[in-house]
C-alpha cells in the first residue's frame, strides 16, 4: 500500500526536527479519529509534500470518516493557498470533489437534530468561559490562520499588524474627510479585476433600494464631504438650474461640456449627472428643506456664485455678446492690460525676440480664454496663429512664465479697473 510505503520511508528520520534539513511535520499514522493515540511509535516525521499525499490517501481509504475528510481539505487549503513546499497544486478536479464532500458531510452532521448545539445556548457561565479562553489565548486566531497558511506565527502576526494599520488609516482618513488616492500598483489591480464587468441590474437595484432606505441625499455620500469642488457645486445648485434651463434642460453630458466652456473647468462627463437627474424629476432646491439645511450649514464661496450669477444667457448668446463687446473696445482693453502689466513690472517674457506675440498679446489671450466664453480656435484667429500656440499661452509654459504665474493677479486688476 502506498501510505505504509510512504510511513516506512519516514520512520528512519526519528521525531527530532532539528536532526534534519528540511521542513517537516509530525503525523498519526493510525489517526486519533480511528483509534489512533500520541505515543513515539505512532507518529512518524514527514516533509509538508509527504503529509499532504499521506492525508489525500486516508481520505480516499476512509471517504465516510469526516474527521479525516476535515483534516484532508484543510491540507488541501493550505497547498492551493502557496502554504507547502511544492510549485505544483493538486489536481483541480480533486481539490473541487474533496471541497464539496467536505461541505456536504459538515451540513449533515451539523444540521438540525445532528448539531450538538441544536435547541439549545450557551449559558452565562459557559460564554464567560469562552470569553476568558479568548482573553487568555489571544493568539487563537493567529495560530489558526498560519496553520491553515504554512506560515510561521510571526508572520500571521504582521499580516494582522498591516491589516490593523490600514483599518486605522482608513478611520483617520473618513473622519478628518481626507479622500485617500490609489497608488499606480492598486489602480492597475482595480482596473484588472473589474476590466469586461459591470453590475447586474439586480446588483444596481439592490444598492439603489439600500441608499434610498438610508434616507441620504446625494450631497450627504462621503465624496462631497470631501471633495470642496463638488461640495460648492451642490451648494449653489439653485443657480446651476436656472443654467441648465436657460441652455435648454439638456442631458447631462452636454450640459457638462457647456459648464466647463462657462466656468473654464475640466469636469469628466458624468460629474454632473446625479445633479442633472433631479432636475429632470422636476426637484427645486429651493423648496427642498433637507437641502436648504444642507446650504445653510456649507461654507460659501462668493466668487463662485457670483461667476454662476454672471451667466443669465444661454451659452451661444453670451459667446457672441462677450466677442463682440471685446473686439468693439479692444484698443481699451489692450491699454488697460499695459498699464497693469508696467505696474507689475511685466514688460518682456522669455525668448521674446523669438515670438511673434508681446507680452500685451499673451495677456489678452489668457483674459479671453478664462472668460469661459471664448474658444481657442476663435483666440488664435485674432492674433493669426494656430491654435496650439494658444494653448502654449494659456498653460504654464517657461516662455511665457511671466505671465501665467501672475494671471491671477492680471484678471482681478483687470476686472477691478473694468
Amino acid at each position: 500500500m502506498i501510505y505504509d510505503a510512504l510511513v516506512e520511508k519516514a520512520r528512519p528520520r526519528g521525531l527530532n526536527k532539528s536532526s534534519v534539513g528540511f521542513y517537516t511535520e509530525i503525523h498519526h499514522i493510525i489517526p486519533r479519529s480511528i483509534g489512533g493515540t500520541d505515543t513515539p511509535d505512532n507518529l512518524v516525521m514527514f516533509s509538508g509534500r509527504e503529509h499532504f499525499v499521506a492525508h489525500m490517501l486516508l481520505w480516499r481509504a476512509y471517504p465516510e470518516n469526516v474527521s479525516l475528510m476535515r483534516a484532508a481539505f484543510l491540507m488541501s487549503s493550505r497547498w492551493r493557498s502557496g502554504g507547502l513546499e511544492s510549485s505544483t497544486p493538486q489536481n483541480s478536479k480533486t481539490y473541487a470533489r474533496l471541497r464539496e464532500e467536505y461541505a456536504q458531510a459538515v451540513s449533515e452532521q451539523c444540521s438540525g437534530e445532528n448539531n450538538p448545539m441544536y435547541g439549545k445556548t450557551h449559558t452565562e457561565e459557559a460564554r464567560q468561559k469562552l470569553k476568558m479562553w479568548y482573553a487568555n489565548n489571544p493568539d487563537h486566531h493567529l495560530r489558526v490562520m498560519a496553520y491553515k497558511r504554512g506560515i510561521t506565527l510571526d508572520e500571521a502576526r504582521a499580516i494582522k499588524t498591516e491589516r490593523e494599520e490600514r483599518k486605522a488609516l482608513f478611520k483617520y482618513n473618513r473622519d478628518n474627510g481626507i479622500k485617500r488616492s490609489l497608488t499606480d500598483t492598486q489602480r492597475a489591480a482595480l482596473l484588472k479585476a473589474n476590466t469586461g464587468r459591470s453590475p447586474t441590474k439586480e446588483t444596481k437595484e439592490k444598492f439603489s433600494q439600500k441608499f434610498k432606505a438610508l434616507e441620504k441625499q446625494p450631497w450627504d455620500t462621503y465624496n462631497v464631504r470631501v471633495d470642496e469642488s463638488i461640495q460648492i457645486r451642490w451648494v449653489y445648485s439653485d443657480i446651476i438650474k436656472k443654467l441648465w434651463e436657460i441652455n435648454g434642460s439638456l442631458g447631462h453630458k452636454f450640459f457638462t461640456s457647456i459648464y466647463n466652456e462657462l466656468m473654464n473647468e475640466k469636469l469628466p462627463i458624468g460629474s454632473l449627472k446625479s445633479m442633472i437627474g433631479k432636475f429632470k424629476s422636476g426637484w427645486e432646491p429651493s423648496t427642498d428643506v433637507k437641502w436648504i439645511s444642507f446650504y445653510a450649514s456649507s461654507v460659501k464661496d462668493d466668487n463662485y456664485k457670483s461667476k454662476l450669477m454672471s451667466l443669465d444667457k444661454p451659452l451661444s448668446q453670451l459667446k457672441e455678446e462677450y466677442l463682440t463687446d471685446w473686439l468693439d473696445n479692444r484698443d481699451s482693453h489692450r491699454n488697460k492690460l499695459d498699464v497693469i502689466l508696467q505696474d507689475m513690472g511685466i514688460t518682456k517674457h522669455l525668448n521674446n525676440s523669438k515670438s511673434s506675440l508681446s507680452v500685451v498679446d499673451v495677456a489678452e489671450a489668457n483674459v479671453l480664454y478664462n472668460s469661459g466664453v471664448v474658444q481657442k480656435k476663435e483666440i488664435s484667429k485674432l492674433f493669426d496663429v494656430k491654435p496650439n500656440t494658444i494653448s502654449q499661452l494659456t498653460s504654464p509654459n517657461l516662455r511665457f512664465k511671466e505671465i501665467t504665474d501672475n494671471l491671477e493677479s492680471i484678471l482681478m486688476e483687470f476686472y477691478k479697473v473694468a
